[in-house]
């Protein structure tokens, strides 16, 4: 025996490559070769065993059958023409499924790769048919698609099934026999930052044009586990783990076979595993729940626990948790570097690096992935993880390298999460900032946002800490409002109207007259806190009074972890699309500032508007909302004074307007344009200068998109977060 491959193992990479995409074919068929010569038993083998069964000119295969080999194979009703040349793509199935039902019943071993081929050599050779039929009885263990391989290589038809011609074949066996094979570049022990994942939301959007244009129709989805992320070094006996930055916890995990966590798992590699390098996700098992502990959850001790600083030595039988490690990819095996291989290939080294009866949840386990071809079981299997209160899905390309360091949506390595792109918000009071040391002064490091606990008395919860991490002016116009007429905020002194109970010196809390109210999105609820929240902009509309309540709060992990419905996702968007379109006024579609989506009018103490006029006003592409969002292209209000509009005049981030425009929109049937008798307060920030138009300068149309374009880009983009 010269190679460790089955015939099967050899009908799964071909057929994989089958379903590539065009722009992964030629990578593909590259690592095919690379994994062909890593798993010889002898290196020093040359590869035409595989080469010669694409390129079959002036090799043994180029041969024709023995004189009447169809006949003595299929019998009488035979599947396909004598004659060799004349055998075309479409006899293959047929030729396959009959040569199964004359064999049906027959128990045979599945054959490895050489046996095949060399039967098949054999039937090219001076034989006779007999013989031939004979020797070919080694396949007939294989199941029908096993037999097509077959069939494809005896009549020189396996290019056809890759879509490819044999001279596009021929020219990646020469570019990888042209290239310099470096089987080892020295990353065993060298710590490397891992390949990492884009952000990703649910949206038919997204799907379309993020995992299909970088992934295909064809791509992997597994479980996103909460821990964190581990890179194991093996060499012999000899370990190194390195966290995501790069810090060194061998000493902790263990530095050799021997020692804690590395002493667990040392056994359960297979004998030929001397050297590798794993990527995986390090995490807590407890032993009285029999489940995986996720980062900041209370274990069934009610203590919560770092897996990086566990104490192994002590995991005996009397402790509730102990470490585990998922395995999702191996990126160096035996002196080979496998950063060049497709993610698929490393897989199936993967696969066959561990003893099966060692692989276990407590311990080592390796990630289970789908395969899917659809958004339905995208989303399938999102629910199901959503359902159990994982903390996501990860989506891969079947044919994507390993990129150190990498985070980018040409990689085709994808994060989906709940909090992801949804539209599931909290709108919080905020209760105090957290300082820092800069230099010689202080910033503000975060921001602690609260829930409305009550009323009467006026009580505030706090439910999370927020880094203020948004554009410059946005986060001026945050901190003049936080510190208000006063200047500065008060000390650190919890006041009677905060629900807090931990005592920090870096604590400043707010006035309570200075509380802004911030929109916030987060990942979920841990303990009754918010997980990784962050701020989505500024309700500069909302009183602080209409913040959300702390009820309203505990139920926001239920809100962002409600199943997707894949009909309604589509067809809702499409139909709403199609409606809006439909209803833009020709007559503005020469305005710059005409967005084909609608826009968005705020209606604040309008008396003359009546809830019939929303109607009518609708068909003109507007839509009504009660507060200002970051969607908002103006507000209209009859209470310019009122304690609401203060706080909007006081941000400076939209027009306002009196109702007489929406008036003369109404009377007139159609959109008008503004004019200057209609602002309140015309806004310098305002993203949107909606069908303004001054007198009647053309010119002025033509340019007025381009001039909003820099005027936002000098200011920052308000609209996007405020």
């Amino acid at each position: 025996m010269i190679h460790h491959w089955t015939f099967d193992g050899f009908v799964e990479r071909i057929h994989e490559l089958s379903l590539a995409p065009k722009k992964f074919l030629v990578h593909g068929f590259k690592t095919l070769i690379k994994e062909f010569e890593f798993e010889k038993i002898n290196p020093n083998t040359n590869n035409y065993l595989l080469k010669d069964i694409f390129l079959q000119k002036g090799t043994v295969y180029n041969r024709q059958f023995p004189p009447d080999f169809i006949k003595e194979l299929f019998g009488e009703e035979a599947p396909c023409p004598e004659n060799k040349d004349k055998i075309k793509d479409e006899h293959m199935q047929s030729m396959a499924i009959s040569f199964k039902k004359i064999h049906e019943g027959i128990s045979e071993s599945k054959p490895s790769f050489e046996e095949v081929i060399n039967a098949i050599q054999f039937i090219f050779g001076d034989v006779k048919k007999g013989e031939a039929v004979d020797k070919l009885s080694v396949v007939r263990g294989l199941d029908v698609v096993g037999l097509e391989y077959v069939f494809r290589i005896m009549t020189n038809c396996l290019a056809s099934k890759l879509a490819c011609s044999i001279d596009e074949i021929k020219s990646w066996f020469d570019e990888y026999e042209s290239t310099p094979r470096l089987l080892d570049a020295g990353l065993v022990g060298v710590p490397q930052k891992p390949m990492l994942l884009v952000k990703l939301s649910t949206n038919i959007s997204d799907y379309n044009d993020k995992i299909i244009k970088s992934c295909g129709d064809r791509f992997m989805i597994e479980t996103k586990f909460d821990g964190e992320r581990v890179m194991v070094h093996k060499s012999r006996n000899i370990y190194k783990f390195y966290s995501r930055n790069g810090i060194n916890y061998s000493e902790k995990l263990g530095r050799d076979s021997s020692r804690h966590f590395a002493a667990r798992i040392d056994p359960l590699f297979e004998d030929f595993v001397e050297s590798c390098i794993l990527d995986g996700e390090l995490l807590v098992w407890d032993r009285k729940l029999e489940r995986l502990v996720g980062k900041n959850e209370k274990a069934s001790d009610g203590k919560i626990y770092d897996v990086k600083n566990l104490q192994e030595s002590k995991d005996d039988d009397d402790c509730v948790v102990t470490r585990a490690i998922c395995v999702f990819d191996v990126i160096h095996l035996n002196g080979t570097d496998l950063v060049d291989w497709t993610l698929a290939a490393r897989l199936r080294q993967l696969k066959r690096m561990f003893k099966p009866e060692g692989i276990a949840r407590h311990t080592l386990f390796t990630s289970t992935y789908l395969i899917t071809e659809n958004r339905r079981s995208f989303l399938d299997y999102y629910n199901k993880a959503m359902e159990t209160r994982l903390e996501g899905i990860v989506v891969k390309n079947l044919y994507s390298t390993y990129q150190f360091g990498a985070r980018a949506v040409q990689n085709g390595w994808f994060k989906v999460k709940p909090d992801y792109g949804s539209q599931h918000t909290l709108d919080l009071a905020t209760i105090a900032v957290k300082m820092e040391k800069s230099g010689k002064s202080e910033k503000v490091h975060s921001i602690l946002v609260g829930a409305l606990k009550s009323k009467d008395p006026l009580l505030f919860k706090v439910v999370g800490s927020v880094q203020p991490t948004m554009k410059r002016i946005d986060k001026e116009r945050l901190f003049r409002t936080l510190k208000g007429d006063e200047g500065g905020y008060r000390n650190n002194t919890i006041p009677d109207w905060v629900d807090f109970m931990m005592l920090d010196k870096n604590l400043r809390f707010i006035h309570l007259n200075n509380i802004c109210v911030v929109e916030v999105r987060a990942s979920g609820l841990m303990r009754g806190y918010l997980r990784f929240p962050s701020i989505v902009g500024i309700r500069a509309d909302k009183d602080v009074l209409d913040v959300d309540t702390f009820e309203m709060v505990q139920d926001y992990e239920n809100s962002i972890r409600k199943a997707i419905d894949v009909e309604s996702d589509q067809t809702t968007r499409i139909a709403r699309k199609r409606k809006i379109q439909a209803s833009l006024p020709a007559e503005f579609k020469r305005f710059h500032s005409i967005n084909s989506e609608g826009y968005e009018v705020c209606l604040i103490d309008v008396k003359l508007i009546k809830d019939h006029d929303h109607e009518e006003l609708a068909k003109m592409n507007l839509s009504f909302v009660a507060n200002v969002t970051k969607n908002t292209t103006c507000v209209v209000t009859d209470e310019p004074t009122s304690f609401k509009m203060k706080g909007i005049i006081k941000q400076n981030l939209v027009h306002i307007l009196k109702p007489d425009w929406l008036i003369r929109c109404k009377e007139a049937g159609k959109l008008v344009p503004w004019e200057e008798d209609d602002f309140i307060v015309k806004c310098d920030n305002a993203s949107l200068d909606l069908l303004y138009l001054e007198s009647s300068e053309e010119e002025a149309i033509e340019t007025c998109g381009e001039q909003r374009d820099e005027d936002a880009d000098s200011i920052g983009s308000d609209t996007e977060l405020l």
